[in-house]
């Protein structure tokens, strides 16, 4: 069984918080050592998985949100961010549901029952593990909009902190 209560807070998010006592920024907590430029993609990621990767990944790399360690999970939750956009755009103008054929009555007739499409359950399944993956990393409103970002010499304008997201 999982730990009780909410998933730890990034310490780098605590940091931009402005939190400094020791014991919530990471004291005896292991911490990557944010990167000082974003790598390439892996090769095995999709082209759009690749765009994510540049457009968010320069922005963890600009706010020092990620390390080499995080590397492997940041790509998932870049497939799984262009897994969502493609099955979103598979389903556009159309129903989620289909018939399928439960069985053929004596008579000739059929007994259908409506079910999911594999396009809307794969949508559904990469935005639920692209929301997972987004808390990894401090990519949601919710934390962005508790964040205090340092004036002059450190992050960037915070007028781009959106672009977290974008």
């Amino acid at each position: 069984m999982g730990r009780a209560g909410p998933a730890a807070e990034p310490i780098p998010i605590r940091k931009l918080k402005g939190q400094t006592k020791p014991s919530l920024v990471g004291g005896d907590i292991f911490e990557a050592d944010p990167l000082e430029e974003l790598p390439r993609p892996p090769e095995w990621l999709s082209r759009g998985a690749r765009a994510v990767w540049r457009r968010v990944g320069n922005e963890l790399v600009r706010y020092r949100l990620v390390g080499t360690i995080d590397l492997d999970l940041f790509a998932h939750y870049c497939a799984a961010v262009d897994l969502a956009r493609r099955s979103a755009v598979e389903l556009e103008g159309e129903n989620v549901t289909v018939a399928q054929l439960v069985a053929e009555r004596a008579d000739g007739t059929t007994l259908e029952q409506r079910v999911v499409k594999p396009a809307f359950k794969a949508w559904r399944e990469a935005v639920q593990t692209m929301r997972q993956l987004a808390g990894e990393f401090g990519l949601s409103p919710a934390i962005r909009a508790s964040v205090k970002l340092p004036s002059g010499g450190g992050a960037a304008d915070p007028a781009d902190a959106a672009s977290l997201l974008s």
